[in-house]
Order: C-alpha cells, then structure tokens, then sequence
C-alpha cells in the first residue's frame, strides 16, 4: 500500500511579520508625505496678507479668477500691479480662506488705476471724475450761482468765466480711489446734497466742504435802464415884485436819461459799473421862479426910522436893543432881504458905490460900523454903548469906506 505524503506549500512573504508592517509604514508616510495635514500656503499681494490656501495650484486658480474678474468689471483700460507670493507653512490652526474673501483682500491690496478726467486750475488738480460730460457739469455747477438771468429788455450779453485758468485733462492712470461717480463730484459743488460715500474724502479732493470755494467767478453783463434827470431853475425878474420878493411861477418836471451800462461782478459783488452810451429820452421842464425889482429904498429908510431911540445892545438883533449890523440886518429882514450877520460881511453883499452914487437905501460902511443911507447926506444907525439908534450927518462918519447897494 503506497502512504501519500502531504505536498508542503511554498511559504511566501507573509512568513514574516516585519515584512508586512515595512509596507505598511511606506504607504503611510507617502500618504502623510503626500496630504501634509497641518501644512498650507499663505498668499501674499503687494505685501499684503490675502488668505490661506491648502496647495499652490489653488492660489495660482484664485488669482487667476481675480485677474478675469477685474477684466470683465472695469475693463480692458483697467491696469494695476499685482506682486503675488506663495508662503508655505504650517497653519497652526489656522482656517483656509474663502475664494470671494481672497477675491476682496486682492483688490483691497491694490491701487487700480483707471482712465480719468481731471480739473485743474491753475494748474492744480481739483477733481477727478470718469467722464469729460461729468467734468463739464461740475463746472457749469460752479458758475451757476453767479449766472445773471438775462431780460431781453434791460440785461443782455450775460458771460460767466473763471477768474483762474482751468481747464479739463485726461489721463490714463488715475488711481481709482481718487475717481468720483456723477453724483459725488456734484455734491462737492452743492454740499446740501447728502452723499455718505467714504470717497467724498479722497486724497485728490479738498477737504472743504465745497470746491466752489477753491474758484473766483467773473461775472459781466451789459444792462439798460433809466435815471431821472434834475429840472433846472430859471429865474425871471418881475418889475411888480419888491427885491428880495419870489415867487415859482411853474414848477420844474424831471426828465429821463437812458444809460446802457457794463457791469463787472467777482464773486457775487459788483466791481465796476462803466457807462457804454446814455442819451436823454425826456427833457427835463425847469421850474420858473420870478424874483422882484421893485426898488423898496423907500421903505427900507421908512422902517429903520420906526426903530429911531431904540437903546444900543451889543450883539442886540431885534427892537429891545441893537448894535449897528444887528439894526441894518433887521430892517432888511422886514422886506425880506437876507444880510450876513457882520457889519464886514455886509460891506460885500451888494454893489460897491462911491459917496456921490449913494441912494436912500443904500448901506453905508466904514471899518467896524455900518447904517442905512436916508438921503440929504444924513444916515441911520446905532452908534454905540450908550446911545440910540439915530439920524447922523455922513460928515460925522470918519472911516466912511464905501456904500454898498443890495437892491
């Protein structure tokens, strides 16, 4: 009887544990090798922190994304710099970032310059805004206040200029930050526009509350009108009238002036008002007055002898007492002839006659005295303290001068 032996099986590698557990390790430290846990990118722009990533090729994806982002937004025009780095590092707890929150950070990091209009006076930037049309508004905006509302019939030829050379430039590169919308450039022209944009306080923009401020304003205009025009005064004698006696026969009309004149404002305020041409549309009508001629010698020499005994008052004007220009100057206020007050001053307020000329009425005058001339070579007046008013003979009157005829 033939015994079968048991055939024995080729042992393989699983004869020996440590073989298993060698292979075991090497899939594992490739699998930690490969995935890192705890081990990320920080990305960096411009040297600023954006986010963390797990592996490079999602921060290259990222930026990417950005770049066709800022593209399709601001266009083509649209230029900036971006300096991007790749950190790896372990992340320590920290948590990956957000592909829109890196999107934000990168355009934070940034200075996006973008084609712009300036206004400049002077030669300095006062605005930036995104449009030429923008521009123009702004400063129609400026003047607008000082516009003058022009009437066919009186104002023409209205002109509103800046005082300053300003003019509108462009540039390609303007840091977008300093670029206004429409709406926030003309608010700075009209504050009482409330607008809460944290660009209202951008670096190119004043820091006033409005830009007019930063302009003067030259406002010219050619404008018509009238003036009155005075009447003149004729006068007219009348022979039935005693000297010193008026009378207005008509009374004077104004007559009218029309005069084209240039106006010149600064700011608001008038500078200059220049006549261009003025002709007179309506004489004016003077107003007659007639004055009388008839001699009253007589009467003058009538009153004065009225006041004869009256005492002497120095510097007396009326009938209580009288020094000599005070007796002369009231009699004639009697018929309405006005004298000065002195007796020098008197001496030149007529006519200048000899001796031999003189005429009942007449003042007669030497240094320091003064009477009225009554006629057959005799005077009346107040002599001095003491005395009365009197009849003396021109023989008695020493320093006679001269006469002096008022009427």
């Amino acid at each position: 009887m033939i015994k079968l032996q048991p055939i024995k099986k080729k042992q393989t590698i699983l004869r020996s544990p440590y073989l298993f557990i060698l292979a075991s390790l090497v899939c594992l430290v490739g699998s930690l090798f490969y995935f890192q846990p705890g081990v990320g990118y920080e990305i960096v722009s411009n040297g600023e922190h954006v986010g963390y990533v797990k592996t490079k090729a999602q921060a290259e994806q990222t930026v990417e994304s950005f770049n066709r982002q800022i593209r399709d937004e601001k266009g083509e025009a649209a230029t900036y710099d971006l300096n991007v780095a790749y950190q790896k590092g372990k992340m320590d707890n920290k948590e990956f970032t957000s592909t829109d929150v890196m999107k934000q950070n990168f355009e934070q990091s940034l200075d996006i310059r973008m084609p712009a209009y300036i206004i400049k006076s002077d030669n300095k930037a006062v605005m930036a805004v995104k449009d030429e049309e923008t521009a123009q508004k702004v400063l129609n905006a400026v003047k607008q206040p000082y516009v003058v509302k022009s009437d066919s019939s009186k104002i023409s030829n209205v002109r509103v200029n800046f005082i300053q050379d300003v003019e509108i430039l462009k540039l390609e590169k303007v840091s977008e930050e300093n670029i206004l919308e429409s709406h926030e450039a003309l608010s700075k022209v009209n504050p009482s526009a409330a607008v809460s944009r944290s660009k209202l306080t951008r670096s190119l923009v004043p820091e006033t509350n409005t830009i007019a401020q930063l302009f003067d304003i030259k406002t010219s205009y050619e404008e018509k009108g009238t003036v009155a025009v005075a009447p003149g005064v004729q006068k007219v004698a009348d022979p039935t009238m005693k000297i010193g006696q008026t009378k207005v026969k008509t009374e004077g009309k104004s007559g009218v002036r029309e005069v084209n004149r240039l106006v010149t404002m600064v700011n608001g305020s008038v500078v200059e008002n220049k006549v261009l041409t003025q002709k007179v549309v309506e004489k004016p009508q003077d107003k007659i007055v007639l004055y009388g001629t008839k001699s009253t010698a007589s009467g003058v020499v009538g009153i004065a002898k009225q006041y004869l005994g009256t005492p002497y008052r120095w510097g007396g004007t009326t009938p209580r007492g009288f020094d000599c220009s005070g007796f002369t100057s009231y009699v004639y206020r009697q018929l309405g002839v006005s004298l000065p007050r002195t007796s020098y001053s008197q001496s030149r307020a007529g006519t200048s006659v000899s001796r031999s000329e003189l005429q009942p009425g007449d003042l007669v005058y030497g240094p320091g005295h003064v009477g009225i001339y009554v006629g057959g070579g005799s005077y009346i007046h107040a002599p001095q303290p003491g005395q009365s008013v009197k009849i003396s003979p021109m023989s008695q009157f020493r320093n006679f001068s001269h006469g002096v005829r008022v009427m």
